[in-house]
Order: C-alpha cells, then sequence, then structure tokens
C-alpha cells in the first residue's frame, strides 16, 4: 500500500526504480509485481499489507536507485506537483507531511534536497554552484527555468519556505548559526571567519547573530580548534596582557594569527583593531577574570575545571564524611600556573590586585555532604572562610618572593621595613605589592607580621648554614636575641616546648664570634 501516493506521480516517478528500491531494503524480499502498489486501505493495513511510508520515500529520494532514473525534466515536474500540493492555505492537500521534510530539488550534483539546506546560485559570490562546491545550489538547469515568467510563483513559493541566494548574510543565518558548535572544520575555518569579519565590517550582522557565534570554533596557535569564548588573544594581536609569552607552552588557546596575515588589506593597525573588537564581541578573552560558578558541582566536575583534589577532598561540617559537591566555587583564569613559576606568578598577581575586587573572590560557598535523603546532601550547609583563592594561596606555593622563588602565603611576611632589616636575605617577602590601605587582598594573603618562635630559630639556623657571611650578620643576630629573650617569658606552653626541642641542634654566637 502506498501511504504517500508517489506510485501514482508517473510523470516524475519511476515505478521500476520504487520497486527495486523497496525490494533492496525489503527485510525478507520476496517476489513482487511488476505494479505493485495499491491505494492505502485501513482494512488491509490491520491484517499486514506492506505500507510505503513517507519516510521510505524519503529515504528513496536519497537513493542512487532513485536518482540514477530521476532526470532534471522529471525533477521540474516534480517540483510543480509540490507546489500544486503545498502552496495553496487552508486546503486539504491530501499529505500528512511537512514540506520541509521532503527532498525534492535538484542539486549542482543532481541529488535531491531539502528546502533548508539548498540555496539558489548568486552570480556575485565566488562560489555559486560548481560540483565540488562544499555548499549546495539549485541545479542550474531547474534554475534557469524557475526564473522564466511561467514559474514565477513556484519561485516565489520556493522562496517563502526559505530558498534564498547563497549570499554571505544568508548562509551564515541558515547554515552557520544552527550548526554553530560543529560548523567549522580546519578546511573552512580561515575562510569562513574571514567571511564573517567583512559582514562584521558592513555592519550586516546584528549584535544577537555575534552572541549566537561565542561557540564557533576558532584555530589556535598550535592549529587546534576550539570555541571561541575559551580563546585568548596571541601576543600578536597586541592584548592588553600578553600571556602567551608566559603559557604558550602550557596552554592550547591562543588564536591564531592567520585570520589577519591572510587578510588582505593596507591599514594593517586600523584592520587589527577591527579584528581585536570582531574576535571580542565573539567571545575571545584577553583579561585575567573571575570564573564563578554559580551552580552545583559534584568534586568530579569541579576537579574538571582545575580546581585542586586536595581543596575538593575537604571534609564535611561534622567532620565524618567528605564532602560530594560544590556551590558557588570561584577561581581565576589560568591560576594554576602560578604554582612555582616565579615569573608569572608576579605578573599575574600584580595584575590581579589591580583589576580584580577581592571581594568578588571571597564569596561563601555552599557545600553538599553525608547521605543523599539528609539535610546536608539535599539543602547543603554554606561555609565561611573557605574559599578557593584563599585556600589556593595557603596550600599551593604560588606568592612570588623577593628570593625569586614561590612560597605559601602563610611563609611569608609583609613588606615591614624592621622585619626586612632583621631578617634580611633569610626570610620570604613578597615581591608584589599590596595596596598600603587595609583591603581584602591582605585577608587573602594573610602575610605573618611578626616572627614566631619557630620562625626565630629558623632565621637563626639560616644564618648558620650562611657561615660564610658570619661577620657580617653579626649585629643581625644581636638583634635576634633581644627580641626572643624579651618574648621567651610570653611563650605558651607549646611555644616553650618547641624551643626545647629547637634548641638542642641550635648553635649560638660565643664571645669569640664563631
Amino acid at each position: 500500500m502506498d501511504s504517500t501516493s508517489m506510485s501514482k506521480q508517473l510523470s516524475f516517478i519511476n515505478i521500476e526504480s520504487m520497486r527495486q528500491y523497496i525490494i533492496n531494503h525489503a527485510k525478507n524480499p520476496s517476489q513482487y509485481a511488476d505494479e505493485p502498489f495499491i491505494d492505502y486501505d485501513s482494512n488491509l493495513n490491520q491484517i499486514g499489507v506492506e505500507k510505503f511510508t513517507w519516510d521510505q520515500c524519503i529515504d528513496m529520494f536519497r537513493s542512487d536507485i532513485f536518482l540514477k532514473t530521476h532526470s532534471i525534466e522529471e525533477n521540474k515536474r516534480m517540483i510543480e506537483y509540490f507546489y500544486k500540493k503545498y502552496s495553496k492555505i487552508d486546503t486539504d492537500d491530501g499529505m500528512d507531511i511537512g514540506i520541509q521534510q521532503i527532498p525534492f530539488l535538484m542539486d549542482q550534483n543532481n541529488r535531491l534536497q531539502r528546502i533548508k539546506d539548498i540555496y539558489f546560485p548568486a552570480d556575485t559570490i565566488g562560489d555559486n554552484g560548481t560540483i565540488d562546491s562544499e555548499y549546495l545550489f539549485v541545479n542550474k538547469t531547474v534554475f534557469a527555468w524557475l526564473n522564466e515568467k511561467t514559474q514565477k510563483e513556484i519561485k516565489k513559493w520556493l522562496k517563502d519556505m526559505g530558498v534564498d541566494e547563497r549570499t554571505d548574510l544568508t548562509y551564515l543565518r541558515k547554515t552557520i548559526i544552527p550548526n554553530v558548535a560543529s560548523y567549522i572544520t580546519l578546511e573552512n575555518a580561515v575562510r569562513t571567519i574571514k567571511m564573517l569579519f567583512m559582514l562584521f565590517q558592513k555592519n550586516a550582522i546584528t549584535k544577537k547573530e555575534l552572541d549566537q557565534l561565542k561557540k564557533l570554533k576558532l584555530l589556535t596557535t598550535r592549529g587546534t580548534l576550539i570555541s571561541a569564548e575559551q580563546c585568548f588573544f596571541c601576543d600578536q594581536y597586541k592584548p592588553r596582557l600578553q600571556l602567551e609569552e608566559y603559557l604558550k607552552t602550557k596552554e592550547d588557546k591562543f588564536l591564531s594569527f592567520d585570520y589577519v596575515t591572510s587578510h588582505n588589506s593596507r591599514k594593517e593597525n586600523e584592520d587589527l583593531i577591527e579584528w581585536r573588537r570582531f574576535f571580542i564581541i565573539l567571545g575571545v578573552q584577553e583579561d585575567l577574570h573571575p570564573i564563578v560558578f554559580n551552580r552545583k558541582l559534584t568534586s568530579y566536575e569541579a576537579a574538571g575545571y582545575g580546581f585542586c583534589d586536595e581543596y575538593l577532598s575537604t571534609t564535611s561540617p561534622d567532620e565524618k564524611h567528605i564532602v560530594d559537591a560544590f556551590f558557588g566555587l570561584t577561581t581565576i583564569t589560568f591560576i594554576q600556573h602560578t604554582q612555582n613559576n616565579y615569573d608569572f606568578a608576579k605578573f599575574f598577581w600584580s595584575d590581579v590586585m589591580k583589576n580584580i575586587k577581592p571581594e568578588a573572590l571571597m564569596q561563601k560557598i555552599k557545600v553538599y555532604w553525608g547521605h543523599s535523603d539528609k539535610r546536608g546532601a539535599i539543602e547543603g550547609t554554606l561555609l565561611d572562610d573557605a574559599d578557593y583563592i584563599s585556600w589556593f594561596v595557603k596550600h599551593i606555593k604560588c606568592i612570588p618572593t623577593t628570593v625569586n622563588t614561590c612560597e605559601l602565603s602563610n611563609n611569608i611576611f609583609i613588606d615591614n621595613k624592621e622585619l626586612k632589616e632583621l631578617s634580611g636575605k633569610y626570610m620570604y617577602f613578597p615581591s608584589i605589592l599590596l595596596p598600603q590601605e587595609k583591603t581584602n587582598w591582605h585577608d587573602i594573603f594573610n602575610f605573618k607580621t611578626k616572627l614566631s618562635s619557630n620562625d626565630y630559630f629558623d632565621l637563626l639556623q639560616k644564618i648558620r648554614d650562611d657561615e660564610t657571611n658570619l661577620k657580617d650578620n653579626l649585629d643581625r643576630i644581636q638583634m635576634i636575641y633581644f627580641p626572643v629573650l624579651k618574648e621567651m617569658y610570653y611563650w605558651s606552653s607549646d611555644e616553650r616546648e618547641v624551643a626545647k626541642a629547637r634548641v638542642k641542634s641550635l648553635y649560638l654566637l660565643t664571645k669569640n664570634n664563631q
């Protein structure tokens, strides 16, 4: 039974091709009559007579069996047929499928395409329908026929249905945006972006359309493709922060400069500004900035975003469980690369302190923990002083010091003249400048403001280890003895126990300055 009525359309359907298609696709091929098609009948359907459906018909229209015998003239008659069936509004056309689903327009390769997948050829653009074209155009002979006066209404109907001339703008709206995440390939990466850039320069693309392109993949300096919103400018684009210099061996996120060098323009500097403006609108980044996750992340998901496993392995408020998920986690772009990386750490923290408000990094987080039916897992618990950045600086050696190393923030002393005179080169001081006025940056780093009993012993030991400079340190040693003797009286019992253990291996200065 033919539920599509295609077997009746002998002006453009080859019955033998249709019959052969069914034989080739039958689960249990059997002998079919030369003309095996009858009208659909519900009674026959109930007793199991085979039915030829629209799904099969669509597949047949795309098959080599059908296309082998389907001529251009037959395609014209097919177009006329569907026009008559679908062009009249509010009439019963007897069709139970939308015209948008049916491939009935012959392309330049003599294959049938759906309305949404094909364009009218346009002489105004470079790619107008050659066989090796990557785009699909209405067959030129069919197109010439549609341009005849007698077919004026059919062409208008096709345009109303969505067949447009393939201009760059229609291609953007019809093909690129609907497939934005998957459209770009290594082969079309530069060509496509150049086309979009030219539309951008003509103000032909709306802001809404540009926003829809943030998932579009761009070429990196290493020749890979990542989404625009994940990209950072390489240094050749002259971004505000030249991050590539520090991270080119660690990150494959820097935007290729091929887009600019392949673009013919005599106004290179002016063009570069426009390229930067274009890419920034697409989502390409040039700054270090907070990344806030205002959603629930499992520990596994958070680790995937670069949060340290040690931080994620924190215990629950009742200290009986490991936290399962977090809400409100905040990090900073590329913070992971500050670990034991003095040059980048100094560059990073200097910019971050200048351009990021510390309050944005210190938001309370919520943790989820315990049994799934309990309050801790359902509602979570809001924690104070548990933000990731404060944890990071205390547990990861990421703060640059005056001895050109990176250290934990709680091993570093605040930049203080008296402390520096007392400690010299033997203790750690930051090589970055905190704001003079008290800010939350001071709370995040929480640098030491004075030496503890342990620090005094560490300092004396380091001076002892640097015995070649002992004469230069004589005054410093006396300066250390004075506060130690003064503060001993106030030491806690724990500090006294530590001191007893430390003095066993401590060398003191003798009368002979030895």
